[in-house]
């Protein structure tokens, strides 16, 4: 294909370059995309980052385009046969678009259940292009969005997330149990208190209580949803990117919220899924308040 516009709805879509991070990209999407029952997108996107200067050199634009396209096309098609060899069943879409890759991926997220790239791109300046469409994605992003991070040796522990009893929290710690029970992995929940440091002195016991019933509330329903999710509680003091981005160390994956209503809360839940997709050493998904069903 040479357009998303069509692009199916409820697929999980990845972004794909040819580099070894997006190799593992498509690797994680390819089982995610079998544990969930979904089809898998493969995503290129390829455009000329300086036409002036192309032009100003002399250069013909459209061969280079269409040396971009062919190259691009390459990529797809060894991407094609690396997700069949992990799934050879798996219904595997491709489409190509010229386009800045931010624009695509975060169009096809209107409509995706999930998007996912690597943090790492092709040489120098695609690996600091791939590095800022991850942390577009976290800013604009309307589905989940995985982030994703090469993994040592080290033994990994599961998924991580937080939440605070407030709603805005509730979409990316539903997500967490979700991505815990696909992959047979536990969960840990770190839980915040009301005294954030917007709120100075004002929190006060009745609102930390009403906090902590809600969580609980939470916690036991969605501990009859996936009984087999094994969940550590924790609660901690420190700021929640600081306590996210500490404890994420040896984690398969931390998930993190971002919310698009009210000005407030949407600037403090994007800030927090760009802090925590800026430092956390492992991979990380961004779950918008509506995540797509």
């Amino acid at each position: 294909m040479t357009s998303n516009d069509g692009l199916a709805a409820g697929t999980i879509v990845v972004g794909v370059d040819g580099s070894p991070s997006s190799s593992e990209a498509v690797a994680w999407a390819a089982r995610q995309a079998v544990l969930d029952h979904r089809p898998l997108t493969l995503l290129h996107a390829y455009h000329l980052e300086n036409a002036a200067w192309v032009a100003q050199a002399g250069l013909d634009q459209s061969v280079i385009l269409q040396s971009l396209k062919d190259s691009g096309t390459t990529v797809l098609g060894r991407a094609r046969l690396a997700a069949r060899a992990i799934a050879p069943d798996l219904e595997v879409d491709e489409y190509i678009v010229r386009a800045d890759p931010r624009d695509a991926l975060s169009l096809a997220s209107k409509t995706a259940a999930m998007v996912v790239v690597g943090s790492r791109g092709h040489g120098r300046v695609a690996s600091l292009l791939l590095g800022s469409v991850g942390l577009s994605l976290a800013r604009h992003g309307c589905c989940p969005v995985v982030v994703l991070r090469p993994h040592g040796a080290e033994t990994r522990h599961g998924v991580l997330t937080g939440t605070d009893g407030t709603d805005d929290t509730l979409p990316a710690l539903q997500f967490a149990y979700g991505l815990a029970a696909s992959r047979h992995l536990p969960l840990t929940v770190l839980t915040f208190g009301p005294g954030f440091p917007w709120f100075g002195d004002a929190a006060t016991d009745a609102a930390s209580l009403e906090m902590q019933e809600q969580v609980q509330r939470w916690l036991a329903e969605l501990g009859e949803k996936y009984p087999e999710v094994g969940v550590s509680v924790r609660h901690v003091e420190d700021p929640e990117a600081e306590a996210l981005v500490a404890t994420a160390t040896l984690m398969d994956a931390v998930v993190v919220g971002s919310h698009h209503e009210g000005m407030l809360a949407s600037a403090l839940g994007r800030a927090l899924a760009v802090a925590v997709v800026e430092h956390a050493p492992t991979t990380v998904v961004v779950v918008p308040d509506a995540p797509v069903a």
